[in-house]
């Protein structure tokens, strides 16, 4: 289910809160029924998955990128190990590289003369979208 959720290997969420103790800054989420017992919460705008939540208890876990400082949040356990990818930790312990393409030279060599245009939101909150 994360792997459709996220289009993603895994999905890395917040432990769960009350829904009456997470609040949304800006629009309201939109909804996929995704199971009997639970909710996708999405943005509307954008498609970014935000969340999931209960439809049978009052609980909602956020996903951990999307709050406003997620180094604060070290994950502390790990859900659906039964479907954890056989080389996932081996993939965790090859090089970092930057999509910087003055620190990365297989971007340069692909002939990004700079990092594309973003228009999702910036990682803090603002008055508008920088695109209006």
């Amino acid at each position: 289910m994360c792997q459709k959720a996220a289009g993603n290997y895994f999905f890395a969420f917040t432990g769960a809160a009350h829904v009456d103790d997470v609040s949304v800054t800006r629009g309201a989420f939109a909804c996929f029924v995704s199971s009997g017992t639970g909710e996708r919460l999405f943005c509307a705008k954008c498609g970014t998955p935000l969340a999931f939540r209960s439809t049978t208890e009052p609980l909602i876990w956020m996903s951990a990128g999307s709050i406003d400082d997620p180094t604060l949040l070290m994950p502390d356990h790990q859900s659906g190990g039964e479907a954890r990818l056989p080389w996932l930790d081996s993939a965790l312990q090859t090089p970092l590289s930057s999509t910087d393409k003055s620190s990365n030279p297989k971007v340069a060599a692909h002939g990004l003369g700079r990092r594309p245009d973003n228009f999702q939101h910036p990682d803090h909150d603002t008055e508008t979208w920088p695109l209006g």
